[in-house]
């Protein structure tokens, strides 16, 4: 669906086929936390497999999301996340652009802890992330080089911007809306039909 499908669709559910009770910019507000938790379910179930040491593909509903960026460190082990940034799904790193490898990751909240422990083995690079930064574990001789491929928060829905997640998943998105703006309107039996209805094609999805 486009934008202004998705808008009509959520309109005729709600029963109100033009601007009356709800306007343009709160439904496409709505539209867009749909499109986000659309999002956090298959991330979560990324996830979760993940931690199982499962390898699995990135869920097709989330590769509109995927972004591959290059970059160097110039001084220190630290570098900015981009403005976007969501989820780290690889990272490479090396002491050349062309020599870059796997690096693995770090569970740890605080980079500061991290850094009091450098790892300088020649093997194997590390890094953790922060709410703001992504931090390596340093390594001398120099600049250093790494790729992030990562999740980009999605974009939201307005009157200018269609969605950014694949067709299959417009309908949860709108009846994630609905269930929302009902629930708003103290309509919370009606809601919950909604709600319902959301996770039911999600799970369809896979």
């Amino acid at each position: 669906m486009t934008k202004t499908e998705m808008l009509a669709r959520a309109r005729t559910l709600l029963d109100e086929s033009s601007a009356s009770f709800w306007t343009d910019v709160e439904i496409y507000a709505a539209l867009t936390d749909g499109q986000q938790e659309v999002t956090n379910y298959f991330l979560n179930l990324f996830i979760r497999m993940r931690e199982r040491n499962k390898i699995v593909d990135l869920p097709l509903s989330l590769r509109p999301l995927l972004v591959s960026a290059d970059d160097s460190i110039l001084t220190g082990d630290t570098d900015s996340l981009p403005a976007t940034f969501m989820f780290d799904v690889d990272v490479s790193y090396g002491v050349t652009a062309i020599t870059k490898k796997p690096a693995f990751k770090r569970e740890y909240s605080v980079s500061s802890h991290l850094k009091a422990n450098t790892y300088t083995s020649a093997t194997d690079y590390y890094y953790s992330i922060d709410s703001t930064n992504i931090v390596f574990e340093y390594l001398p001789n120099g600049d250093h080089y790494y790729t992030l491929v990562y999740l980009r928060t999605p974009t939201a829905i307005s009157a200018a911007v269609e969605p950014i997640l694949p067709v299959q998943t417009h309908s949860a998105i709108v009846h994630w809306a609905v269930s929302q703006m009902l629930l708003k309107d103290q309509r919370a039996q009606e809601s919950q039909l909604y709600t319902q209805n959301f996770l039911n094609e999600l799970k369809m999805i896979g």
